[in-house]
């Protein structure tokens, strides 16, 4: 992770390669050589359990801080370049891609879509970060980041997942959910803090009266049928429960349509076909080993983190994608996302059994 952050401003990249096929002879052949908000949320939550003086985190929420309505979108775009510069748009490169994959892009679309979820993952990722270090660094960031998410959570966007339509994706609204009741702990005045508060159960209102399949697990979008890999997160974010019987309706789900065998798993892309031509997804995979160990079933938890583990290079690096079949690496490497979701799994698995839960 070290090897990923740009030092001089505490940027965490996606990635340090471009371009590289989710889908060899396909079209997702994206840049990922910027600082995404989801990656990096996720990424400085899990640094913070293994460096208490929570140094990273500090240089990274600085970097966040210095962004503030600085990008194409308030209060943040939702991916920037590591040196804080905004990311150019997507353009072909004119060069055939890896394995004759082709257009192979530079730039991101990305960096102008309304994403809750990212933006949530900040708000995450400082309160993570309070909660063991003081003073509240760049509070004023944060709070225009919760505050944007108090004002704005029943806008459509993008989801985390970059969906070319705009919806009211269940993950973004769970994540906003549990920012804004995590960070309202450390708001500076009362009607500030029943601000954040009053919006997250207006937020889980939403979700628990719109959010649901038909079989009543949390649906990956609002009115659809289908899940997704993100929803194994809701009990590591303190929204429910993991035994609660809307989860074991999700991880039901997520099982039944997204399992490869082997302990590994797609990623939801509300496009069936695309889901099915991809590698499986090694962030998810370690997303569901984190629920298990959430829910006490720490055997299981213990054997997906393994699983997932015996795709790293000879270096301990992980791509995104795995293609179950082969063997294959699949995506950018390393990826950032993968390494932060890894090292969450483990820290959580870790402190579980530490204490005798085991």
């Amino acid at each position: 992770m070290r090897l990923l952050t740009y030092i001089d401003t505490g940027a965490v990249a996606a990635a340090v390669t471009t371009s590289l096929p989710e889908v060899v002879g396909g079209k997702r052949n994206y840049d990922y050589r910027y600082s995404w908000l989801r990656d990096s949320g996720i990424t400085i939550r899990a640094l913070v359990r293994f460096e208490p003086d929570g140094e990273h985190a500090r240089r990274w929420l600085g970097y966040v801080a210095e962004l503030l309505n600085t990008g194409y979108c308030p209060p943040l775009d939702v991916v920037s370049a590591v040196g804080g510069e905004r990311v150019p748009p997507q353009s072909r490169l004119h060069v055939a891609g890896h394995r004759h994959s082709r257009p192979a892009w530079e730039g991101n679309r990305a960096a102008r879509q309304l994403q809750l979820g990212s933006l949530a993952n900040v708000v995450l990722a400082a309160a993570e970060m309070y909660k063991l270090c003081s003073p509240r660094e760049h509070w004023e960031a944060v709070a225009a980041v919760a505050d944007f998410l108090a004002l704005y959570w029943g806008e459509r966007g993008h989801g985390i997942w970059e969906q070319p339509k705009k919806r009211h994706y269940t993950e973004s609204l769970v994540l906003s959910a549990c920012a804004l009741e995590r960070i309202a702990e450390y708001a500076t005045t009362e009607t500030q803090m029943r601000r954040y508060r009053g919006a997250a159960r207006d937020i889980r209102h939403f979700v628990e009266r719109s959010c649901h399949t038909r079989a009543g697990a949390y649906a990956a979008v609002q009115g659809s049928d289908k899940v997704d890999i993100s929803a194994a997160l809701f009990p590591v974010w303190e929204y429910m429960s993991a035994t609660d019987p809307a989860m074991d309706a999700t991880i039901q789900e997520l099982e039944r349509q997204f399992g490869v065998g082997g302990g590994l798993y797609h990623r939801h892309l509300l496009n069936a076909k695309a889901v099915y031509r991809e590698g499986a997804f090694l962030a998810g995979t370690f997303w569901v080993a984190h629920y298990w160990t959430a829910r006490g079933d720490f055997d299981r938890g213990r054997d997906i983190i393994e699983a997932g583990l015996r795709y790293a290079n000879d270096l301990g690096l992980f791509p995104e994608e795995i293609d179950a079949r082969t063997g294959e690496m699949l995506g950018n490497i390393p990826m950032a996302l993968v390494h932060g979701s890894f090292l969450a799994a483990v820290a959580d698995y870790n402190a579980a059994t530490a204490h005798g839960e085991r």
